[in-house]
């Protein structure tokens, strides 16, 4: 027996209202399957003489096209949905992504249990399935909640191309730079003269590469010390800026706390002298791009655009970036793309950054790899960065160099917003009528899904990080 391709015949009732309730806002899941190939002995067969609109909301949640249902289907790939007009008198058996059966009720007479059987057996399962996809739900949004929060998710997995990604160590295979901005009660700035004979007397922000043992914070100070003579306080995190995972620089703003400006008399090898800059008197610059991040500093006092952002102590192995990936439609409602699991747990993307590319291009390889030929139908909107982790970790000699534990990695919590883009052609390059979508692309990757958000309250946060870019500025410059 075959499924053919067609519109399904228009549902007088619904074959199982809960189960379609629950699939249409929550994509096709392992455990979503393994409930499809307990329900359809009960429902597929009973209402068939509706059209049986059930496989066909799984294939429009799962975004799969099939091509017929023999013994061990075929599936043909991933795009455009397709419904299904299915046979009266058959039963279908969904195993799981790759296995849907047709099967013949005459050969399988045990698909078929008594009334009694399924008034019994059936609320069970369905209450099974409701609370697992509510158990997702909560978890999922919990992450989010916790990123939103400036709170840190262990790394457990790296999700796309492992095996590019390199170990981070300092000095080797990473190299991070700590930058401060700190102001005294007149706005003037820091500055700091230089001692390197390339740079010899030239004046710059406190800076200066993270040494082994340290933590991000620690580094600062450290170079606040040795070059200004000050004990400083870090507030937050301006902005960070890469150039790949061997050049990631993380600029501060800082507030003093003691000590004392660094004089003439008080020259080493670290710097000359320091002295409170007012933005105006001459001064030879040894680079003009910490005027900007001066502006940086100097808005931030008078109108924080995004909240205090500091490093959380969260270990990693490698540079990562987290992918927080939003779609909104018209009605303004949210999905986010998730990982599937069961190992770990439906989770947030993560990629690891390779040495070839820059950090940010980790979102562009996990929206690829998710999406297939539909990537280039879209544009990722980088709207910043919800929150950065680091924590220095010596390895011991009974831990692996693969431990999300060791090494010197940092995890960049990555809010996205995923757009159509404006102006799509056809193959012969004429371009197509644009229409905004109700909902995400379909995934042509099987382990991955959209999750529409749930929460009324974390989707109008979210919609708020979105319109009004208050989050944390990550720039390129690779």
């Amino acid at each position: 027996m075959e499924l053919s391709p067609g519109a399904h015949m228009e549902a007088q009732e619904p074959c199982c209202p809960v189960a379609l309730g629950i699939l249409r806002d929550n994509a096709l899941s392992s455990h979503t399957l393994l409930y499809l190939n307990f329900i359809s002995r009960f429902f597929f067969r009973r209402h068939i003489r509706f059209g049986c609109p059930l496989l066909a909301e799984v294939l429009l949640t799962g975004s799969t096209v099939w091509s017929g249902f023999g013994e061990g289907a075929q599936l043909l790939g991933v795009g455009v949905p397709q419904l299904l007009q299915l046979p009266l008198g058959s039963a279908v058996q969904i195993l799981n992504v790759h296995d849907v059966r047709l099967l013949d009720p005459g050969v399988h007479p045990e698909l078929v249990p008594d009334a009694r059987d399924e008034a019994r057996l059936v609320p069970t399962r369905l209450e099974e399935l409701a609370e697992s996809l509510q158990s997702t739900t909560m978890e999922v949004e919990d992450q989010i909640k916790k990123l939103m929060d400036g709170e840190g998710l262990e790394v457990t997995v790296l999700d796309v191309h492992p095996e590019q990604a390199r170990l981070a160590t300092l000095r080797k295979t990473v190299s991070y730079i700590v930058c401060a901005v700190i102001f005294n009660d007149k706005d003037e700035v820091l500055m700091v003269q230089e001692a390197k004979q390339e740079c010899y007397k030239q004046w710059y922000l406190p800076a200066g590469r993270m040494e082994e043992g340290e933590g991000i914070e620690e580094a600062l100070q450290r170079e606040v010390k040795e070059e200004a003579g000050f004990d400083c306080q870090p507030i937050t995190l301006l902005l960070i800026q890469e150039q790949g995972p061997q050049w990631i620089r993380f600029i501060f703003l800082a507030k003093v706390t003691g000590g004392s400006l660094k004089t003439p008399d008080e020259a080493d090898t670290e710097s000359l002298q320091a002295t409170w800059w007012d933005r105006v008197s001459p001064l030879q610059l040894r680079g003009r791009d910490i005027l900007g991040l001066i502006d940086f500093g100097l808005k931030y006092r008078q109108d924080a655009w995004h909240p205090l952002t500091l490093p959380v102590g969260v270990p990693c192995s490698h540079v990562v970036q987290r992918l927080v990936l939003l779609f909104s439609n018209a009605k303004q409602q949210l999905w986010v793309l998730l990982v599937k699991g069961p190992t770990p747990p439906h989770h947030l993307p993560t990629a690891g950054a390779v040495k070839t590319h820059s950090v940010m291009w980790a979102s562009s390889l996990v929206v690829q790899e998710a999406l297939g030929s539909l990537y280039y139908d879209h544009n990722i909107t980088a709207l910043g960065v919800l929150g950065l982790q680091h924590h220095h970790h010596h390895l011991h000699h009974q831990e692996s160099p693969q431990s999300p534990r060791s090494g010197d990695g940092v995890c960049f919590n990555m809010l996205a917003l995923l757009v159509p883009d404006g102006v799509q052609r056809n193959r012969d390059g004429e371009m197509l009528q644009v229409v905004e979508p109700s909902e995400p692309p379909p995934v042509e990757n099987p382990r991955y899904a959209w999750h529409r958000i749930q929460s009324p309250a974390l989707t109008a946060s979210l919609l708020v990080k979105m319109r009004n870019a208050c989050t944390l500025p990550i720039h390129s410059l690779y």
